[in-house]
């Protein structure tokens, strides 16, 4: 009986030698395909959805602080709209609703008119993807001194 649980023991000691050569060299095999495969991927993101969420942020007047947002959501993922703060955080989100697209398509001018000066970014979150844009919100006096002789 002593001698069976030697044989038992060694077998196992034997097993595990093998397998721990084995897993050793199978993972130096796979290190090598990995760096293979590195070498071959494009550099390309990978989408998502085959017709991602395309977002248009405009300024038509750069001494108006109104900015359009142009969405077109062919998939009617979810969108989230944030304008964010760099002093204050997040001061405004809206997740839009379906009935707020027409034809996959939702468009609205936002008014920043009220916002003191300091830096913004409005966020536009689609589909597991982020477009930001910054913005810089300033104030500039002019100084206009004259002087005139009656």
């Amino acid at each position: 009986m002593l001698h069976r649980k030697f044989n038992l023991s060694s077998l196992s000691f034997s097993l595990l030698f093998g397998l721990s050569v084995f897993s050793s060299v199978h993972a130096f095999s796979q290190s090598d395909r990995k760096e293979l495969a590195y070498n071959n991927v494009s550099t390309m993101p990978a989408r998502l959805h085959p017709n991602p969420v395309q977002v248009t942020i405009s300024q038509s007047d750069s001494a108006d602080l109104k900015f359009r947002i142009h969405i077109l959501n062919p998939e009617e993922q979810k969108v989230t709209i944030y304008i964010r703060s760099k002093s204050l955080g997040t001061i405004f989100i809206k997740t839009l609703t379906d009935s707020e697209f027409a034809n996959h398509e939702y468009a609205n001018l936002y008014n920043l008119n009220e916002l003191e000066d300091g830096q913004y970014s409005i966020e536009v979150v689609a589909g597991g993807e982020s477009i930001h844009k910054d913005i810089l919100i300033n104030t500039i006096t002019k100084i206009d001194r004259r002087a005139s002789i009656n």
